[in-house]
C-alpha cells in the first residue's frame, strides 16, 4: 500500500499534524536546546512540514535546505519563503 503523505498533512476531526503545543512549547524549547549546537553555515531539516519550525532557523544559518514527501506542504512553503529565501 502506498503511503499518502498528502493525506498525512490534513487536520481530521480526531487528529492534527500539529497541535499549538508544539508550536508554542516544544519549537521554542527545541530551539534553545539545540543552539548552543549550532555552527555557521548551510542546514539540512527533515520533514519540515508548512515550514513552522523551518522560520525559527532562518537567523541561524545561511542556506536551509528542507526535504518533506508532501508535495502539498512543501507548496505551501514555497508560497511563504519562495523558493530560494535567500
Amino acid at each position: 500500500m502506498k503511503r499518502d503523505y498528502n493525506a498525512e498533512l490534513k487536520d481530521t476531526n480526531d487528529h492534527k499534524y500539529a497541535y499549538s503545543f508544539d508550536f508554542d512549547v516544544m519549537h521554542p524549547f527545541m530551539l534553545k536546546s539545540f543552539v548552543p549546537f549550532f555552527r555557521k553555515g548551510n542546514f539540512l531539516e527533515l520533514g519540515s512540514f508548512k515550514g513552522d519550525f523551518t522560520r525559527r532557523f532562518l537567523p541561524y544559518f545561511d542556506y536551509i535546505t528542507c526535504v518533506e514527501a508532501s508535495d502539498e506542504a512543501v507548496s505551501i512553503a514555497r508560497s511563504e519563503f519562495g523558493e530560494e529565501s535567500r
